[in-house]
């Protein structure tokens, strides 16, 4: 048996414990191991100074891929970054996993390094998201980490447990998801995460891997390929079992790409979930993917089991923006889909998507009037905020040339046409058209932030201006920003650095 001690660097977001660290813990554990768990996230983010509060949200993610803030903000929070070194080094684990993905590289960078300083002995391991597609290792390689985990890492963290190593590339996937056990999350303090109200007292979980679609410009498809997914007796089994073990919770959060994958395993779960109801009124949420072959019946059945709320994630009104997204529905699909979910009693939130490549001012006008035609059927839109991201490993960032785009190197989100009509202002333009043309339909729109839309607006703006070298302009935006935040010291000094006058 080995002591494995499983660490979460700090990252932004803290909707959730770190789903991936309670599989392995679980896996581990099932191995005879000795499992300490440690999310350094949740513990910061409980800690954080006030130069740091809006740190963590999830429009502040490009914060975490610099190395000079990170580092920054880890020595800010010495005292809390050393308590957890010290109950690491206190377990003497045999083995240390760190779990990174594209945001948390420059923190798990600089804990690896103390990690081994502090425990020389113990044997270092890095794996996730990041390692799940193609990616420089050497920078973790230099921090001391031993080994880098590519692809899935249940059953190559129990080879490392026993001594053993894996091969350079990996093992193959777990084609069979029944045969994990339940999540392990008896070490995460649950009550701390997640935004009071969102859901309530919850548990998140994630039954598949993959998708069903092929959409271009998504990033998360190309961390598995094809699409899996558990029975809908093993989804309602571990249900079942995390509430036995936790009588308050309210509800479930499933984080799939999307939970229709496979319509049997969806009437499975649900016909078991109305049949012997794990709790009273224990209520579920899932994304969907729009599938004209889900009839009324099956959206009954969802009601009957607790779903009571899905997102689908819609994106355009366009057909024609649609068949350059490549997802697989008709705009007539998409609008049969929200009745019938809406007829069966469930809330429904759609996510839409602006200044796709190749969006026109006539396609745009589509999507508001797709939101006009369903306004009764729709409790919430979602614009996003990031209007149209350059995903990491994307088809769209393979092939730009393909779709007219000049990327920038500042972000992936203030990329232009190569005509110069489709730029991050007018994407913003028609998220902000968007959301007022919803709000006097009266449609609850979703801000999907934890700063606020005046904050994300101003910042984002400051940001992109000066990735542009529109230093005035920039520092203009910059400074609306500090209106609404003036304790954000780090932006203060940027703007200082923009406009030293």
């Amino acid at each position: 048996m080995s002591r494995v001690a499983l660490v979460q660097p700090p990252v932004w977001g803290i909707y959730d414990p770190p789903t991936a660290l309670a599989q392995l813990s679980s896996c581990l554990k099932a191995a005879g191991h000795e499992v300490l768990v440690c999310d350094l996230n949740i513990e910061l983010y409980r800690r954080r100074l006030p130069a740091y509060r809006d740190a963590w949200a999830i429009e502040r993610s490009s914060f975490w891929t610099r190395l000079d803030d990170v580092r920054a903000l880890l020595e800010s929070h010495r005292d809390a970054v050393e308590e957890a070194l010290s109950r690491l080094a206190a377990f003497r684990p045999d083995l240390v996993g760190l779990s990174v993905n594209t945001c948390s590289w420059p923190a798990a960078r600089e804990l690896a390094r103390r990690l081994k300083e502090r425990l020389p002995q113990a044997r270092l391991a890095a794996g996730g998201p990041l390692f799940c597609v193609p990616s420089d290792p050497a920078p973790l390689r230099d921090a001391g980490v031993d080994f880098v985990v590519r692809g899935e890492g249940e059953k190559a963290f129990v080879e490392l447990a026993g001594g053993r190593t894996v091969p350079e590339a990996g093992l193959p996937p777990l084609m069979d998801l029944d045969a994990l056990p339940f999540l392990d999350l008896e070490a995460f303090p649950l009550d701390l995460y997640d935004p009071p109200g969102h859901m309530g007292r919850h548990i998140s979980l994630m039954t598949s891997r993959g998708c069903v679609q092929q959409c271009v410009f998504c990033g998360p498809r190309a961390y598995w390929d094809g699409f899996r997914t558990m029975s809908g007796r093993r989804i309602y089994d571990e249900v079942r079992h995390h509430a036995a073990h936790r009588p308050d919770l309210e509800a479930i959060e499933f984080l799939d790409l999307l939970f229709n994958g496979r319509l049997e395993t969806l009437r499975e779960f649900c016909g078991l979930m109305a049949e012997a109801p794990p709790a009273p009124g224990l209520r579920w949420h899932a994304n969907l993917v729009v599938r004209p072959d889900m009839d009324e019946a099956l959206y009954r059945a969802m009601r009957a089991a607790g779903c009571r709320h899905v997102t689908f994630g819609i994106e355009s009104g366009s057909q024609r923006v649609l068949g350059l997204m490549r997802k697989r529905y008709r705009i007539a699909d998409a609008d049969a889909a929200l009745a019938r979910a809406h007829g069966a009693g469930i809330a429904v939130t759609c996510n839409f998507m602006f200044g796709f490549p190749g969006e026109t001012e006539a396609d745009f006008q589509q999507t508001l009037a797709f939101l006009e035609r369903n306004a009764r059927r729709l409790d919430t839109a979602y614009p996003s905020r990031s209007y149209c991201t350059i995903e990491p490993h994307s088809y769209l960032a393979g092939h730009l040339d393909e779709f007219g785009v000049i990327p920038s190197p500042a972000h992936g989100q203030y990329w232009r046409s190569r005509d110069g009509s489709n730029t991050y202002p007018e994407r913003l333009r028609r998220c902000e058209e968007f959301s007022r043309r919803a709000r006097e339909l009266g449609i609850h729109v979703g801000e999907g932030l934890q700063t606020s839309v005046e904050k994300d607006k101003w910042l984002s703006l400051g940001d992109y201006h000066e990735s542009c070298g529109e230093r005035e302009e920039a520092a203009r935006c910059l400074r609306r920003y500090l209106e609404c935040a003036p304790e954000d010291e780090a932006v203060r000094g940027r703007l200082a650095a923009l406009n030293p006058s």
